[in-house]
């Protein structure tokens, strides 16, 4: 589960155990590690954001890995 956390330990209560968090959602969702790792990082990272803003920055950073410049 991809969760939030306040406080001086922040970064390392979201980190411990990260990684069999986010390979168990992917198995159990059928999708690819890397989309996971990248909805987990934008959730965390961006209090109050949507699915649709999370798809939003999703395709932002698709474009500009392709090349895309605005």
């Amino acid at each position: 589960m991809c969760t939030r956390r306040n406080g001086p330990e922040a970064g390392e209560a979201v980190m411990e155990g990260a990684e069999k968090t986010i390979h168990r959602i992917a198995v159990l969702s059928g999708v690819e590690r890397e989309f996971v790792e990248q909805v987990c990082r934008i959730y965390v990272t961006h209090p109050g954001v949507d699915a649709e803003g999370i798809v939003n920055k999703m395709e932002v950073r698709a474009m500009s890995e392709r090349g895309w410049r605005n």
